[in-house]
Formats: structure tokens, sequence, C-alpha cells
């Protein structure tokens, strides 16, 4: 009733300023239309048609669903949390296996968390732990395919190095690993001295191997090749004296004096000491 009221009050008003002021009558015009919607909508709202709070429900309705992402959010993050601290609690307790499972549902469920990365290196560290090589490989491979730089900083290369030396099986086998291990080494900020001498000493047992056998099946130039291979490119190795007594009797065998006496110089400067000096040496 009061907005009834006052309609009646603004016509009256509207009349007396449109005949004794003559004010515009295009901008009372869109008033009065403004006024007689606003009664409009009161009467259907006191008939129940209608719902004055529509905007007002509207609104309350999306801040709720802001707040209830809000809150997903954090069961979210609550969630990943319980997830790591359950994993770092069976690393304390020794559960390797089980807790790079864990590790891995965080990058599993969570990829985009700032912990994902971190997580996979942990994965790779508990399953290296387990002795489960290949999954330790696998998981560090992910990583630094995923995250290089931070791979580099955390040298996942290390992990990658120690998996694929423990995967060496057959020495006397064509073994891919080492090459890579070897190529990985210089990129490692650790120290892997022991674990490169062991791959060279590996390279070199193999080419000493073929060495031998072709010397047996009568071809002593293949054997050369062979035995060279190791004294230039495994000089580090265990195998190079043996080597180089090696050529010297093939060089012995087949009458080339000078290339024998070339080892003999070889091994006087480099190894006089050694026992297959003297064996050179005492070829006739």
């Amino acid at each position: 009733m009061q907005i009834i009221h006052i309609l009646i009050i603004f016509t009256k008003c509207y009349i007396f300023d449109v005949y004794f002021f003559k004010k515009s009558r295009r901008k009372i015009n869109k008033i009065i239309k403004a006024i007689l919607v606003a009664l409009f909508l009161y009467t259907l709202s006191s008939s129940g048609l209608y719902d004055l709070n529509l905007e007002k429900s509207a609104a309350v309705k999306e801040n709720k669903k802001v707040n209830q992402k809000s809150s997903d959010q954090k069961d979210k993050v609550s969630d990943l949390q319980k997830i790591w601290l359950n994993a770092e609690d069976l690393l304390k307790r020794k559960k390797y296996s089980q807790a790079a499972e864990k590790y891995l549902e965080i990058e599993e469920n969570y990829p985009t968390s700032s912990k994902a990365k971190y997580a996979i290196l942990k994965a790779a560290k508990s399953f290296y732990n387990a002795k489960e090589y290949e999954k330790s490989l696998e998981a560090a491979r992910v990583l630094k395919s995923i995250f290089p730089i931070f791979s580099g900083e955390m040298d996942v290369n290390s992990i990658i190095i120690k998996c694929l030396y423990k995967k060496i099986r057959d020495v006397g086998r064509d073994n891919s690993e080492i090459s890579e291990i070897l190529e990985l080494i210089p990129l490692s900020k650790s120290n892997h001295s022991e674990i490169r001498s062991k791959c060279i000493n590996i390279l070199a047992y193999q080419n000493f191997q073929l060495g031998i056998f072709y010397s047996k099946k009568g071809n002593p130039i293949v054997s050369l090749k062979y035995y060279g291979k190791i004294i230039k490119e495994y000089s580090k190795s265990d195998y190079v004296q043996e080597s180089l007594f090696r050529c010297a009797e093939i060089f012995q065998n087949i009458g080339s004096k000078r290339d024998k006496e070339r080892i003999l110089k070889y091994f006087e400067m480099k190894y006089p000491k050694s026992k297959w000096y003297v064996e050179a040496k005492n070829l006739n």
C-alpha cells in the first residue's frame, strides 16, 4: 500500500511540474516507468508469483559455490599432505618399496602440485634402496624428461648411473648400459670414479677376449686391432699391460721385429716393473 501512496503523490507532482514548469516529459516518463515496474513486481511478490529476493538468493548461491570450491581445494591439499606424510613415515621405517609407491600417488593424482617433482625424486631413490633398479630407473627417467632443470640440480643422472650399473649382469656380453654410464658420468655432480673404472675394465675385458678369440682362430691381424683399442681407449684398465705383451707376441710370430721393439720401448717407459714386460723381453 505504501508504494501505491507514493505512486499517487508522484503522479500529482508530475502533473504539477508539467503544467507549471513544463519540465522535460521524457525524463519524467522514464522515472514513472521505473516506479510502475517496481509496483508490478511488488504486486507479483504479494501474490507469491515473484521473489523479490531472487538476486540476493542467486548471489548467496554463487558465494556458496565459491566457498565450496575453496573448501575442495583445501581438502585436496589436505589429502596430498596426508599421502606425503604417509610416504615419509614408510621411508623412516625403511619400507622403501611401499614408500616409493606412495610418493608416486602424489605424482599421479596431483601432477601440477609443487611436490610432484620431489615425490618422483623420492620414489626413484626409494626404489633404488629397495633394490628395485628397473622401477628406480624408470622413475628417474620420467623425472628427467618432465623436469630437466630440476633433475640437473638434484643430480638425477647419479641415480640413473647407479641403476644402470646394477643392471650389468654378464660382463662378456654387449652391454649398452656401459656406454650410457660413461656418457652420463661427466654430467653428474657426484664422483663415480669407481663405477667408471669398473665400466672401462668391462669394455677392455670384452675387447681382450675378442683378441684372444681371433688369435686362436689364426687371425692375428684382427687380434691386433682389439689389443690396440685397449691400449688407446682403455689405457687405465687392468688389461693394458697384457695387451701390450700380446701385441709383442704377435709381432714376434709374424717376424715384425721393428714393431716388437717399439712395444718393448713403450713397456720400458710406462711399465718398467711389469711382469708382462719381462715376458715380452723373453720372447724368442
